[in-house]
């Protein structure tokens, strides 16, 4: 169990993780929008270059990159509807820690009250002030680091359309942010409390590396809509692996919070049994 020291550390790196992200999510919404121009106006594009082309093989390019790019943007708003559940996970798997905290306090005010208490017993019950204290912070941890995931592979996204159409659809100026996040999110101390935190912090670095820059240079400087649509497939190719980053690591803060609680819910489970020892005493000396 993490010191009171410690939890007040904790507790400012969820707060400063929650006030990012609760603007990340913003202004993520925000960029969906642009985005879904973005794909609608390479969509055109493409698809009058389709039409206009006389070879079948050459219609089967088109078409076989206009799904693609679609498709990738579908995958993308699924990832930012699963984002926007997560903080929901988190209340959720706090329930029953919550219910524990609030029987505790009912107990406390019971005969517990002014009784002596064994070495173990002091220990167990301040852990259970920290643990009350904890419960807030974890869920405003998660729900800051939720939009995280989304970010990069909006961004590339995004960076993509805007290289094709040769004009900007948005304006990416939230990376700051969202490397604020991401840099509190690898405080020492959040290691002591937060499961699978390095694991996330490794797939972060995955997700904002960079694969495609030979590709958007290339797409930038093409000027027929055939050589922009060859690179935009290449850079749609390597988005669609980054997806998978993505998941990943939404699927590692998934199981971090229901690990973060369960292991909550465990530690309370032991202030109960400790507290009904007191009281038992205290009953029965």
């Amino acid at each position: 169990m993490i010191t009171e020291e410690q939890l007040k550390q904790f507790c400012e790196v969820a707060q400063l993780i929650f006030r990012e992200g609760t603007g990340l999510a913003a202004e993520l919404k925000d960029l969906l929008q642009k985005g879904a121009k973005g794909r609608n106006d390479i969509c055109e594009l493409i698809q009058s270059a389709e039409n206009e082309s006389a070879e079948t093989e050459q219609k089967e390019f088109y078409q076989g990159t206009l799904e693609t790019h679609q498709q990738l943007f579908e995958r993308i708003l699924d990832i930012a509807k699963i984002v926007g559940e997560l903080p929901g996970e988190a209340a959720k798997a706090s329930q029953p820690v919550r219910r524990q905290l609030s029987e505790i306090q009912s107990r406390l005010s019971g005969p517990t009250t002014g009784k002596p208490l064994q070495a173990d017993e002091a220990l167990t019950l301040s852990e259970a002030k920290i643990s009350a204290q904890l419960e807030p912070c974890l869920e405003r941890f998660y729900a800051g680091l939720a939009p995280l995931s989304l970010y990069p592979v909006l961004q590339e996204y995004l960076d993509a359309c805007e290289a094709f159409l040769g004009h900007k659809i948005g304006s990416l100026e939230l990376g700051q942010r969202a490397r604020r996040i991401a840099e509190a999110a690898g405080d020492g101390v959040a290691e002591m409390v937060v499961p699978f935190i390095g694991a996330m912090r490794e797939l972060w670095k995955q997700l904002t590396t960079s694969q495609g820059k030979k590709d958007k240079e290339e797409l930038m400087a093409a000027t027929s809509t055939t050589a922009r649509t060859y690179a935009l497939r290449r850079l749609d190719a390597a988005l669609g692996a980054k997806l998978g980053l993505s998941h990943k690591f939404i699927q590692l803060s998934t199981e971090s919070v229901v690990e973060s609680f369960h292991s909550l819910e465990h530690q309370l489970s032991n202030v109960l049994t400790t507290i009904a020892r007191v009281q038992a005493r205290a009953t029965n000396p």
